[in-house]
């Protein structure tokens, strides 16, 4: 039965979807059962991060608008990631999300991980789906207005004890309004991952290929990868050559 995670963030823009599909691809590749579902009902775009159209696909607006199963909603990528797309009909807009609790439920024997990307923000949607979690990850942003929306999750999930795995900050820099000490001051939650802010990121999504796959020994690469190795429980990444160091130092 998978272990659920649902990846979650009050902000639009905080790079929640980037997260969530590096996550699932780098435990995809160390050998789990990985399904990504993609629960933004309104603005999916798992599909377009992994160089997908969802034209001549069942999604998980079928799924709930019952016009299909839920097995027959779930693609393989050639990566060895499954997943369960979001529709980009027009007609897909206005879904309820009433019935994500059961889809949750019945597809998740198959797997080792359910990685959930929810929608922005804490509607009636996401609360579904963080109810139905194993475990909250809160994407952010190192700014105070991002932070403190932040905060509106972790209320939300201490009124209810759900357990938070911590919190990823996205697009970090020097230039930063704040540093990580502060986000988890402010939160009251750790900082599992710090996301450098890197244009090559910005490339890989251009070419719609997860940086875990396009530039796998950048430093912000090995940002995500370190958050799935915390969910997976797999320890500590191998460390870079002094080569790749170097590289990662000067090339930006």
């Amino acid at each position: 039965m998978a272990k659920i995670c649902s990846f979650v963030s009050v902000k639009g823009g905080t790079g929640k979807t980037t997260t969530t599909v590096n996550t699932g691809l780098t435990l995809a590749r160390e050998g789990f059962r990985v399904l990504v579902l993609d629960a933004n009902l309104e603005g999916s775009n798992v599909s377009f991060h992994l160089g997908l159209t969802t034209h001549d696909l069942a999604t998980v607006h079928d799924v709930l608008n019952r016009e299909c199963e839920p097995g027959e909603a779930i693609y393989t990528h050639p990566s060895g990631l499954n997943l369960m797309l979001g529709g980009s009909r027009l007609g897909d807009l206005g879904v309820k999300a009433d019935g994500f609790k059961d889809l949750i439920n019945s597809v998740r024997k198959d797997f080792d991980f359910l990685i959930v990307d929810c929608s922005s923000g804490l509607g009636s949607d996401v609360k579904s789906v963080i109810d139905s979690s194993h475990e909250v990850v809160i994407v952010t942003n190192p700014e105070l207005p991002a932070v403190v929306d932040a905060l509106k999750i972790v209320k939300y999930c201490e009124a209810n004890d759900y357990y938070i795995r911590g919190v990823v900050v996205n697009k970090s820099s020097n230039k930063s309004e704040l540093l990580s000490d502060d986000i988890e001051s402010i939160l009251g939650r750790p900082v599992i991952s710090e996301v450098p802010d890197d244009s090559e990121v910005r490339i890989a999504l251009r070419e719609r290929t997860p940086i875990v796959e396009f530039k796998p020994k950048r430093r912000s690469a090995r940002a995500f990868k370190n958050v799935a190795f915390k969910i997976g429980g797999l320890g500590r990444l191998e460390p870079l050559t002094i080569w790749d160091r170097i590289l990662n130092k000067f090339i930006k």
